[in-house]
């Protein structure tokens, strides 16, 4: 009984040494685990924010890509229209000058003038004709100048309603046709008038 009680505080001894042993390497492997949680989470917070970072950066430029192409959409509209528009003015303007150089003519067409510029005309294509009797067309509103022109060269004078501004066409019989009308004049210094008026074609 004695030698019991003597052995008694060994096995105690022992089972303290134990169980401080294994609270010990539960506390090492609460440790153990407790590091590789922190590390396992640090590391999914990178992977996470490395995520976020790429997505941010690829919704980012989607979204400056879609921005500039509605930019270049809506500035390609605008040109357009900016565009027409100009082309529109420019031609309202071209036209213009032309209606101003057409009332130009028709009052050089009501001036005494106009019918030395007839005379003169015709005897010029007379010569080209080499005195062949020519017929020359005028437009309605010149027939006043029948008598004159027929007395300025061998010709037969008529009226033409495709002749608005003045002038007239003549030619021979032969194939020769000479168009002095005021209305070709016109058409043919029609760049003529666009640059003097600033508004020289493309």
């Amino acid at each position: 009984m004695a030698e019991m009680q003597q052995q008694q505080p060994d096995v105690w001894v022992k089972i303290e040494h134990f169980r401080r042993s294994i609270m010990e390497e539960a506390r090492v492997r609460r440790q153990e685990i407790t590091q590789k949680m922190n590390e396992y989470h640090a590391a999914e917070l990178d992977r996470y924010k490395d995520t976020a970072q790429t997505d941010s950066d690829l919704t980012l430029r989607e979204e400056k890509e879609k921005i500039t192409l509605e930019f270049s959409r809506k500035l390609a509209i605008k040109r357009r229209e900016l565009k027409g528009r100009l082309y529109a003015e420019r031609e309202k303007r071209r036209q213009a000058v032309f209606d101003k150089a057409g009332e130009r003519l028709l009052d050089f067409a009501q001036k005494p003038e106009y019918g030395a510029f007839l005379r003169r005309k015709a005897e010029e294509a007379s010569a080209l004709a080499e005195g062949a009797p020519l017929r020359i067309l005028i437009c309605p509103r010149d027939m006043i100048w029948k008598d004159a022109l027929e007395k300025a060269c061998p010709c037969s004078v008529e009226a033409a309603d495709n002749i608005r501004l003045g002038g007239f066409f003549a030619d021979n019989g032969k194939g020769m046709l000479v168009d002095e009308t005021l209305d070709s004049a016109l058409e043919e210094q029609k760049e003529w008038f666009y640059s003097a008026s600033g508004l020289a074609s493309e």
